[in-house]
């Protein structure tokens, strides 16, 4: 069981988009360091601003719908637990690590910004 965890962990390193781990504003050009990635992925925050040039940023479409689809991974890690006849104590120790593991390491590799609000839809 646990090994599906990190089978999916390795498998969303291997198609991260960004795999340099760089994000930068489209309108200065100003560098994100990864403390301010996490911090920016944490928030949830639709209307960011650059601290360079202080211009609105916005996630994107995309990051978006990626990040639509990598929260609902969690749903079926609990479900086939029981499946397994794993004890409901190792289930969320599992996702006491996989949901921490998503947020500051995989999240930030998919982080786009772009300089105006895309809908999703």
């Amino acid at each position: 069981f646990m090994l599906i965890n990190i089978l999916q962990i390795v498998l969303l390193f291997y198609f991260a988009r960004n795999r340099t781990g760089k994000v930068c504003c489209p309108h200065c050009g100003y560098s994100y360091s990864e403390k301010e990635q996490r911090k920016m992925v944490c928030k949830f925050q639709l209307e960011l601003r650059c601290p360079s040039c202080r211009q609105k940023l916005f996630y994107s479409k995309k990051y978006r719908q990626i990040m639509g689809g990598l929260s609902m991974l969690t749903t079926p890690t609990i479900i086939f637990s029981s499946s397994f006849g794993l004890p409901i104590s190792l289930t969320i120790l599992s996702l006491a690590f996989y949901v921490p593991a998503m947020f500051f390491i995989v999240m930030p590799l998919y982080l786009e910004l772009t300089e105006e609000e895309e809908f999703l839809f």
